[in-house]
């Protein structure tokens, strides 16, 4: 009774307090509508986050996958997650917190009874209350249970449809003669969710130059897309998987197909908390299964089953002067075939999959052993160049691991063992421990070989690739006073072998620090400095002779604003600075933007707009920014040269069921012919 009371007293302070310390009251258990651009335009400087450190590096394609998780946030928002029946998997689903803090949840659940309200976050222990303040228009607390068959029945009622289509207009300096196709692009898509519960769908897309029809595309477009998915079924089988779909297993050493953070500015997202299946829906043409998979759940013990068979774009090779001896020489990842050799090296060879995990759960964490095979129709050989001695040479792969995560009150070890077919290893662990409400740090070591190999994965690390690095990283983030935030971190790591414009092994030091000043609701600016010095050739050659290693150093300084004038009005400021030095020259760049963004609250036309003035010496010096655009489609190009770039979209909200859109861009560059870009879009919901 005495607890009981407590309880019921505390959550009468929180009630206070929070009147001005939550931007926004928790949602009710009837559920409205949001507005269907609130979740995109609100995520400018997370997208930005999740991607500074890793915009510039080989493989910085992570915003593919973002599409995935705010379409699920946007159906959260409609069907909030109730805190006293989710499951990690649930809480993963939004991609907010760590495995950390959705223990320290369960944790607190598990000890104090079921939550009253939402604003009961703020009572657990690893969480702050800027945490709790995004999390909270994702969840909710429902009286009463809801079994097993009326929730089945509830996702079918509460699914959310939608169809939609885009196509796109821009010059460019490319040699469009060889296209065999238009250069509008054309996409279209429908789908119907109920969040990350059930999901089917297709999508049919065209790019710019892709031709239609024709014995290379017998369903008409160049890529197409199917799905059908369920997660969280009633009984022993938990998930099925049929079409397109990726899999994600412990911290990505073996297969991981998901989003991913790298090195950025979210200090503190340094390991994965994955969801073993998840559909495929984008429109990236790389990286995912084709076939079937299926999870089945036996007491503390999950098991899980794939197999797929997936054509691969590439180049091949012609050993004798028949077809009978070809070797399979490099991948393609563009997923474009717009012009005959293109269409040539499309679907050379095909990759046949089996794999399977079983997974041990308790409430310290978990244990789990995973094992993926794949056979290629032709042969791989290995490239000329030094960095391509390791590559596979083969006409298979085979990865096996092990990976582990747990929960000791604020402390969270995780980490993941792999063994290749030619048993090269990898390795990565980590640690992330809550000292107190105000600071978490995170240290995480990763030894990659060189000659280690899988086929699709997505670790931490540099270049997101497990092989040929060896590091220690260490973050920290703390609040060092009201509305005072210092995150950071400083990686060093070595490459053991040469690599891409490396002859030689390197030595590598990367470092970021960021300060945030916020005033909820009313304004935020941040002051941010990224150091990275690295070591690569002097020269570019791909030759294999061993060349002179020269440091490269790149400081970039930025400092970036925000004012709500009103809730109709925002404005968005940033000045940013980058300096490179390689091989005794340096190079400078330094960008300006101011945005604005209007959101009226009772007209159904909003408008976001930018102009941005650019003067880079060259393209080392080049400095990435992230540009809203058509919901659900992200873009983080680079700026460099001398010039301007402007752009404005513009949604109109016709009804409850149809958005139409608009997209227009123009950039100057001297030197350059203009760039002229026109994009729209239609989705219409059901």
């Amino acid at each position: 009774m005495l607890l009981a009371s407590l309880r019921y007293s505390s959550l009468l302070l929180f009630l206070l307090v929070s009147t001005h310390v939550l931007a926004q009251a928790p949602p009710s258990t009837e559920t409205t509508e949001p507005k269907v651009d609130a979740v995109p335009n609100s995520t400018q400087d997370e997208v930005e986050r999740l991607d500074d450190g890793s915009l510039d590096e080989e493989d910085g394609d992570s915003a593919a996958d973002l599409e995935r998780i705010y379409e699920t946030r946007a159906y959260y928002q409609q069907h909030p997650i109730d805190l006293n029946t989710a499951t990690r998997e649930s809480f993963s689903a939004l991609n907010l917190l760590s495995p950390a803090q959705v223990n320290a949840i369960l944790d607190y659940r598990a000890k104090s009874g079921d939550f009253i309200s939402p604003l009961e976050l703020q009572s657990v222990r690893l969480l702050s209350i800027d945490e709790v303040r995004n999390l909270i228009p994702y969840v909710t607390v429902r009286k009463g249970m809801v079994n097993a068959v009326k929730t089945i029945k509830a996702r079918i009622k509460d699914a959310t449809g939608f169809v939609a289509t885009r196509t796109a207009y821009q010059t460019t300096t490319l040699n469009t003669d060889n296209f065999l196709g238009p250069q509008l692009p054309v996409f279209l898509r429908a789908r119907w969710s109920a969040g990350r519960q059930f999901s089917a769908g297709i999508v049919l897309e065209n790019d710019a130059g892709e031709p239609y029809g024709g014995k290379d595309n017998p369903l008409f477009f160049d890529y197409v897309n199917v799905h059908l998915y369920a997660d969280d079924l009633p009984g022993a089988i938990k998930t099925v998987a049929l079409g397109d779909y990726g899999v994600n297993w412990g911290q990505g050493l073996i297969s991981y197909t998901g989003f991913g953070t790298g090195k950025g500015a979210f200090v503190m997202d340094v390991q994965r908390n994955p969801r073993w299946i998840i559909p495929h829906a984008s429109v990236r043409e790389v990286g995912f299964y084709r076939g079937a998979a299926v999870a089945v759940e036996m007491g503390d013990f999950k098991v899980m089953g794939m197999a797929s068979r997936k054509s691969l774009d590439g180049a091949i090779d012609t050993l004798s002067g028949d077809d009978i001896d070809l070797e399979f020489s490099s991948f393609r990842l563009s997923g474009l075939h717009r012009t005959r050799s293109e269409i040539d090296g499309r679907r050379v060879n095909t990759a046949t999959t089996f794999g399977g995990a079983v997974k041990w759960e308790q409430k310290w964490g978990n244990i789990s052993l995973q094992h993926m095979q794949h056979r290629f129709d032709v042969p791989f050989v290995q490239g000329g160049a030094l960095y391509q001695n390791f590559n596979i040479s083969t006409d298979q792969l085979r990865n096996t691991s092990l990976a582990w995560q747990t929960f000791l009150g604020p402390v969270s070890w995780f980490g993941e063992a792999a063994v290749d077919i030619n048993n090269e290893t990898a390795v990565i662990s980590g640690i992330q421990m809550g000292l107190d409400r105000k600071t978490d740090i995170s240290i995480v070591y990763r030894r990659y070989d060189v000659g280690y190999r899988t086929l699709y994965n997505n670790v931490f690390g540099t270049s997101r690739r497990p092989e040929n690095e060896e590091g220690v990283y260490f973050g920290i983030r703390t609040q060092l006073a009201k509305n005072w935030m210092l995150q950071g971190f400083a990686d060093l790591y070595v490459h053991p072998f040469a690599r891409f414009r490396s002859s030689t092994p390197t030595a590598n030091q990367d470092g970021l620090l960021r300060l945030t000043y916020e005033k909820r609701r009313k304004y935020s600016v941040y002051l941010q400095v990224r150091h990275r010095d690295n070591e690569r050739d002097l020269s570019s050659s791909e030759s294999g002779t061993l060349r002179t290693i020269e440091p490269f150093i790149r400081t970039s300084v930025r400092i970036q604003g925000q004012i709500n004038l009103s809730k109709v009005v925002t404005l968005r400021s940033r000045v940013e600075f980058a300096r490179t030095k390689a091989s005794g020259a340096i190079s400078e760049g330094t960008v300006l933007y101011q945005d604005l963004i209007l959101k009226p609250a009772n007209f159904p036309v909003s408008m976001t707009a930018r102009i941005a003035l650019i003067d880079t010496d060259d393209f080392e010096s080049r400095i990435y920014a992230y540009e809203n655009d058509l919901l659900y489609r992200f873009r983080i190009p680079a700026y460099f040269g001398q010039g301007y770039r402007t752009y404005m979209n513009l949604r109109w909200r016709a009804s409850r069921k149809l958005t139409a859109e608009l997209r227009g861009a123009f950039g100057r560059r001297a030197g350059a012919e203009d760039q002229v870009e026109l994009a729209t879009q239609l989705r219409y919901k059901f």
